[in-house]
């Protein structure tokens, strides 16, 4: 059984996630209440709170994603909103949060996002799954999306001049157009993550308890496949521990508030026991730089994490 503690309480929290912010080492848990309201809880490894910060408003908010962007140092919040809206909130340093809209994504239902190059990814109440990139954001995310783009074109034989003329890439501040990722008409949530080699993958939760991942990119083939199924299935998250055998990491939710993680890569995907039974209204996961999984739920207006290495 893993081991819980409560790392604080928001009334009415309908929706979380969860980085470790690695330039300090403390870890994050991101919560949205339901008038809208995002609060950050920082803790400690051991579970301790350390500070507590209200983040913003996203006004009908339905879903929240975070992330820390190792390229420029900052935290990231995205949330989307019953109209559509697409708020992203930084943070740097000390520096007060901003929020800016980056998009309007009619019936926006669920978000994921990536913590490299900045990504947001939406599930519709249709089903349809669009990466909305924002490499843009700031000149150093910008220029490390050219970079890493041009390596990878390099490395599926194109020449370094074509390579670097195909990855001129976005300017600092220049919004750029969404990429269809699929459409999974009785999805429920979605999850993401960057896996070894760059490869990058959405997971999607389905009605039928099909949990349902989606590679795609430049660096990849396209890929659709189901890799386990969970009666009851209500929310996903995922998240990548550096093992090319097990180390993409998938911590499922079903109505009855069993907790699975299922791990797979190179070996086929393995669905593990239920960690625990706590009625949730969300779920959470995120790698720590000891290369352990820890999970956050919002249980009750309580916010706990549970430790599974």
């Amino acid at each position: 059984m893993a081991e819980t503690s409560v790392l604080g309480r928001v009334n009415g929290a309908i929706a979380c996630d969860a980085f470790c912010s690695l330039g300090d080492g403390l870890s994050h848990a991101v919560v949205l209440g339901d008038g809208g309201s995002l609060t950050d809880i920082v803790y400690e490894k051991s579970g301790q709170q350390r500070e507590r910060h209200t983040i913003g408003m996203a006004q009908d908010a339905r879903d929240v994603t975070a992330f820390w962007s190792d390229i420029d140092g900052v935290r990231n919040v995205i949330a989307v909103t019953s109209r559509g809206e697409v708020w992203h909130f930084s943070q740097s340093g000390s520096e007060p949060w901003s929020r800016t809209l980056r998009r309007e994504v009619p019936d926006a239902l669920r978000v994921a996002g990536y913590d490299e190059h900045h990504h947001g990814i939406v599930l519709t109440s249709s089903g349809e799954v669009t990466d909305q990139p924002f490499h843009g954001v700031s000149a150093a995310v910008a220029q490390a999306f050219k970079a890493d783009t041009a390596a990878a074109l390099e490395r599926s034989g194109r020449s370094p001049a074509a390579a670097a003329l195909d990855s001129a890439g976005p300017a600092e501040g220049e919004v750029e157009p969404p990429v269809v990722v699929g459409n999974v008409p009785a999805a429920v949530d979605v999850a993401a993550l960057w896996a070894d080699g760059g490869d990058r993958f959405v997971l999607l939760a389905d009605r039928s308890g099909a949990i349902i991942e989606i590679g795609y990119g430049i660096n990849q083939p396209a890929t659709r496949r189901t890799l386990a199924t969970l009666p009851g299935l209500k929310n996903i998250s995922a998240c990548y521990v550096d093992d090319p055998a097990t180390g993409r990491r998938v911590v499922a939710l079903t109505e009855t508030g069993e907790i699975h993680e299922l791990r797979y890569g190179i070996d086929p995907p393995r669905l593990g026991e239920p960690l625990i039974s706590q009625s949730a209204a969300d779920i959470a996961c995120f790698k720590t730089p000891d290369g352990d999984v820890h999970i956050v739920l919002v249980s009750n207006g309580q916010v706990i994490e549970l430790m599974n290495g």
